[in-house]
């Protein structure tokens, strides 16, 4: 077992993974691209997004609308008998400019107490709930609203001189199902905003990747997969096929940093371990060997034209 141990241990030795040269990082890396653009598909539309969640109200919701609207209309008639009393009471006319006649005056305030009954008790609630599901603290100013309206549904409807009885009923009924309404409404919002949270994510995601592939998330996947092919696919790699993850990972690595070490570079760096930096750039890759490592673990074992050219000047000057 120890020797098989050592056996695998010498096997799976990246140093004898041959690397790719840059024609083949290159063919890898553009395959990689292509696969990120397939992925990318379409442009996202909303519609895609309102995936189905289910019926927000069921069969006994429409029986409540059905008593919530029966419930408004008397509520609503004694709202109106109640602000015909106190807009007669408080009239009283102007003797210059704009003269609003009585008949105007009562019926702006009849029309505007009814939109300020129930329909702005359940829209202040709706308010309380969606400010509750957004985590936000501090004074419920909606709340407070959502009550100074529900008080004055039951005095406008305890004032209008029907019975006490006949006139409660329609304001506990509106008031008590508008809180079912209000909860109905909130949902709806709060399944619309994470549709449009959704939506608009996948939105930037393509946008991002359609102009630049290479900022899509899979992209790293993608061209560590396309790398790793690549490194197989050569004849004296075929050994690694079923190299464990590890290796994998490693190998890639060891390619993408062969590849990019010069994205930091700027011009007139050079580290002055390997000798003095030349002024000319292009005098740097013309030169000698002195810039070269000694160590083949830290040159850049591909066969390019350039290191070609190099060793053999270098050789014949040594002849």
């Amino acid at each position: 077992m120890g020797y098989n141990r050592c056996k695998d241990y010498t096997m799976w030795d990246i140093k004898n993974l041959r690397p790719l040269t840059s024609e083949q990082y290159d063919a890898a890396r553009g395959r990689a691209i292509e696969r990120i653009k397939a992925r990318i598909g379409e442009k996202p539309t909303r519609k895609a997004f309102a995936r189905e969640l289910g019926p927000i109200a069921s069969p006994l919701d429409w029986l409540a609308l059905i008593v919530f609207g029966a419930a408004l209309a008397i509520s609503s008639v004694h709202i109106v008998q109640y602000m015909s009393k106190i807009a007669l009471a408080s009239y009283d006319p102007a003797s210059a400019g704009i003269v609003i006649d009585l008949n105007l005056w009562t019926v702006v305030h009849q029309a505007g107490a009814i939109l300020l009954a129930e329909s702005a008790a359940i829209l202040f609630m709706t308010m309380h709930n969606l400010r509750g599901r957004a985590g936000r603290r501090g004074i419920p100013v909606a709340l407070l609203l959502a009550l100074l309206a529900s008080a004055f549904v039951f005095i406008a409807n305890a004032s209008s001189g029907a019975n006490l009885l006949v006139a409660l009923m329609p304001p506990a009924f509106t008031l008590g199902l508008g809180l079912r309404l209000e909860a109905l409404i909130a949902e709806y919002l709060h399944r619309q905003t994470e549709i449009s949270a959704r939506y608009l994510a996948a939105l930037a995601v393509f946008e991002a990747a359609s102009a630049d592939p290479e900022k899509h998330p899979d992209y790293s996947k993608i061209l560590a997969q396309e790398i790793w092919q690549a490194l197989v696919k050569i004849s004296a790699n075929k050994t690694f096929i079923d190299a464990p993850a590890g290796f994998k990972r490693a190998a890639v690595v060891r390619e993408l940093d062969r590849e990019n070490w010069s994205n930091s570079l700027e011009i007139g760096d050079a580290d002055r371990s390997y000798g003095p930096a030349p002024e000319n750039a292009l005098q740097a890759v013309l030169s000698d060997s002195e810039g070269i490592p000694a160590s083949s673990e830290d040159a850049d074992p591909r066969p390019t034209k350039r290191r070609l050219a190099v060793n053999g000047a270098s050789a014949s000057a040594g002849a």
